[in-house]
Formats: structure tokens, sequence, C-alpha cells
């Protein structure tokens, strides 16, 4: 297996939505979904002939190909999941990272013990669930451009708008640029390609550039505590590439999210309950993890759910934000 740090510069605007109206899709998120990117490019490998169906058929039950959620990079710098140990001083704006003492204070006694106000007026509000990038003066949140577009279908017999066809779209602005963590095969060697993500990609929307650079990070045996950079299953035992990762607890939130589409079965995969991006997990590693930064696959009857289970070492966490 081979991981790849993938940065997605988009080449059109992008319909990638958190909330369906009655008229459109509106409130994009501030990441792309994993399970998304890699639909992209199975699709655009399968496009250009470099994997045929067969091959499209093993990666439902054996996923190959797997990618963790994208996130913006805001003026160069990679933006990274909120952990429950940030705060946002509601009278300047800056965020408070506790996470090192919630680390150390994890590691040494098995939970932490934090101040979260250190002398403010008043009560500092929880970040957790946003994304944030280290700016020139500290930690900020992450905003992606977006822009709004409302448009009318045309009756073909009156060459007027349509009664009640009145569509509304919240896109991510063209030009923006994601990064994510991406495993492949050995035999993969591609460094470029051109995918599309998101809806509307018949119209236009969605089209973007792919590059891959080779990672090189691998998670050594030992009792670790990592970041969930995808939603993290309810599962205490998972089994990476060469590797076993027993959590032993973890600190974030739930909710409740569909995990994709089937395209072979024509079917939505189950909703499950998974911790937000951005969740600190207490863990066992046996063996040399290589591919988890990419995602661990859940696997629930017979069905696979790719785009989860994500992990990066809080020691390259603390490099993007400078905790």
């Amino acid at each position: 297996m081979k991981l790849y740090e993938v940065r997605l510069k988009l080449k059109s605007p992008a319909i990638i939505t958190s909330r369906r109206t009655e008229r459109g899709f509106v409130r994009p998120p501030p990441w792309i979904p994993g399970s998304t990117i890699r639909g992209a490019i199975l699709t655009a490998l399968l496009r250009d002939g470099r994997i045929d169906w067969k091959t499209v058929e093993s990666e439902a039950s054996n996923p190959t190909f797997l990618v963790s959620h994208a996130y913006p990079v805001i003026d160069g710098v990679k933006s990274i999941p909120a952990t429950p140990f940030m705060m946002e001083d509601r009278s300047s704006g800056r965020i408070l990272d506790f996470t090192r003492k919630a680390v150390e204070d994890i590691l040494n006694e098995g939970d932490f013990n934090l101040d979260f106000y250190q002398g403010l007026k008043e009560a500092p509000k929880p970040v957790f669930g946003s994304i944030v990038y280290k700016s020139h003066d500290g930690l900020r949140r992450a905003r992606i451009p977006t822009f709004r577009s409302t448009s009318v279908a045309i009756d073909k017999a009156r060459r007027t708008s349509a009664r009640g066809m009145l569509f509304d779209y919240e896109a991510i602005a063209e030009g923006t640029e994601f990064w994510a963590y991406m495993a492949a095969p050995a035999s993969f060697n591609e460094r470029s390609l051109e995918v599309a993500v998101g809806r509307g990609q018949s119209r236009g929307f969605g089209w973007a550039t792919l590059e891959l650079r080779p990672a090189n990070i691998s998670l050594t045996a030992g009792r670790r505590v990592l970041v969930a950079i995808s939603p993290l299953t309810p599962v205490r035992v998972l089994e990476g590439d060469g590797c076993t990762i027993t959590v032993e607890k973890a600190w974030g939130r739930l909710e409740k999210t569909l995990t994709g589409y089937d395209v072979l079965r024509g079917k939505f995969k189950p909703i499950v309950e998974v911790a937000l991006p951005g969740s600190l997990v207490l863990s066992e590693i046996k063996g040399e993890c290589k591919g988890v930064e990419a995602g661990v696959p859940l696997r629930i009857k017979d069905e696979v759910i790719a785009g989860v289970n994500a992990f990066m070492p809080i020691e390259e966490y603390f490099e993007i934000t400078g905790g």
C-alpha cells in the first residue's frame, strides 16, 4: 500500500452540501467527504481506461483506494478539524487551544482536568465541529468561499418559466484548494488526475485537478493519542494494514450520518452513529500501521463503508496547529 497527500483544486464551482431544501442544496460543509473523493478517483480511472469494471466491483467489497476527509488550504496553510479542547474567546474571537494539556493529562492520568475559563469574563465558545488553521496571529476558524445561484426551469411548450421549478444552489467557489490523505495499492503510479466531485457534474459543476505527493507516515506500536480526521465509528478494534488499533477511550461528540450510496446495488448505505472529526482517541497499537491516515473501512454484515476511521498522530496534528 502507498500513502499520498492529495491536493484537490476546484476548476469549477462544486455543489457539496450538508443540507437539502425543497428547492435545492445549500450550506456547503468546510470539507469534502473522503467517500466523495474516493468515488471521483475510481470514476476517473475507469473513464480513462486505467482500471476495468471488475476492479470497481472488487473495490465495493475489498477497498484498496481509501481517502480521508479533505480540508481547505487557507493562504497556503492546511486547515484541520478542531478538537473538543479548543475554545473561542467571545470578546476577541481568538481560539484558545488546550489540546496539548489535555493530551498530557490523558496519557498520565487517563482523563483530563482543564480550566477553560483562564480568567475570561464570560464562558468561551466551543469550536469542536469547526475547521481551524494557523494564521499569523494564532488559530482561526477556516471558512471557504461560496456563492449562491438561483435558477428556474423553462417550460418547453410555453417557453416561459415552469411553475414550481425554481432551484437554489450554494456552491464552493472555483479555485478553492483542499488537502487529504489517500492510500492506494502498490501498483498505482499516477501523480495527477482530473476528477469531478459533488452534484451537477453534467452542467459543469465540480471539476477539479488532483495532485498526489508521496507521504511517509506510519504509526508505531504502543499507547498513542490519535486525532480522527474522518468520522470515527464506534468500533473497539480496528484492523489496519499491518497493525491492530484498540480504542481505549475517545473524546468527541456523536451524530448520525448517512454513509453513502451504493452505485452497484442502487441503494443508500446504512445510517451509523459516528464521532465527529477532531475527536481524540486513546489507543493501543500493535504492529506498524501504514495508511490509516486515509482510513480503515467499516464492515457491517455485507456492507463495506469507506471514508471513515482516518487517524493522524497527535504529533503531526500539533505541527499543523502549532499547538
